[in-house]
């Protein structure tokens, strides 16, 4: 159930054309880093394979929150957020439903090198959340939500995987990048990312008679949010693990 200015055959289209766009992406990354860091070719395989699709991901992350940060202040998607759809929440939402499906296809082909559950998961969700929006014509303020303070969180992430790669895990650098993606994670993710989820509740309650989509709505965004928290929690450990041996290095360097 799509609109007539935006039919499913267009929802189809944009998709694949956004998975073969950031395939390219990712191919390009390759060639290009070949040129730019003569380390690259020092990586093990599976590194390689890693690094293209952090590249990918962090611009398809970037241009999605560019793209979708005025669709937060839409007064036609504030005004009613569960039902309310526009052009840019069908376009948008096609492309980031075109990369959901690249990455997932990249990660089950390449599994060693950028797979686990709790990213299949993730992607899992995202994918159940592209399908709920784009088909049922709901909840475009919510997946707007997504798009831009989940998403926005993805291009730091990958740059502390890219320093990783370029053995600078170790550095200053790291551990400042590494404390700003946590202080991060824990606004757009964490805080903002439960504040939308509240409200999404609140909406679906006040329905006489909620759908089980709209339940279903409640229970994807639910469980981003615990997953999450998850990831926060480990984020904090790393960190700390992180700190402590900076502090015992220090010490030993005084002895």
């Amino acid at each position: 159930m799509v609109t007539a200015d935006f039919p499913l055959e267009r929802v189809h289209a944009v998709a694949l054309a956004s998975a073969a766009v950031w395939a390219g992406v990712c191919a390009a990354a390759h060639f290009i880093t070949l040129r730019l860091w003569p380390g690259y070719l020092r990586l093990a395989g599976n590194e390689r394979l890693a690094w293209c699709n952090r590249i990918a991901s962090a611009l398809h992350a970037a241009v999605l929150v560019c793209a979708q940060a005025r669709t937060l202040r839409d007064p036609i998607l504030l005004a009613d957020p569960l039902f309310a759809v526009s052009e840019a929440h069908f376009f948008w939402g096609s492309v980031m439903y075109g990369y959901l499906l690249y990455d997932t296809a990249f990660t089950l082909a390449f599994y060693s090198a950028v797979g686990s559950p709790s990213f299949l998961l993730h992607h899992g969700l995202g994918l159940a959340s592209c399908v709920l929006g784009l088909y049922g014509n709901r909840m475009a303020l919510f997946g707007a939500a997504i798009q831009v303070f989940f998403e926005g969180t993805t291009p730091l992430l990958h740059a502390l995987g890219c320093l990783r790669a370029m053995h600078l895990g170790h550095t200053r650098l790291f551990l400042a990048a590494g404390m700003a993606f946590a202080l991060q994670f824990f606004i757009c993710r964490v805080l903002v990312g439960s504040y939308y989820g509240v409200a999404l509740l609140r909406v679906v309650l006040a329905l006489e008679d909620a759908a089980a989509w709209a339940w279903g709505g409640v229970a994807v965004y639910a469980t981003l949010c615990m997953l999450n928290m998850v990831w926060f929690v480990k984020l904090v450990r790393m960190l700390s693990r992180k700190l402590r041996g900076r502090q015992q290095g220090s010490l030993l360097k005084g002895v």
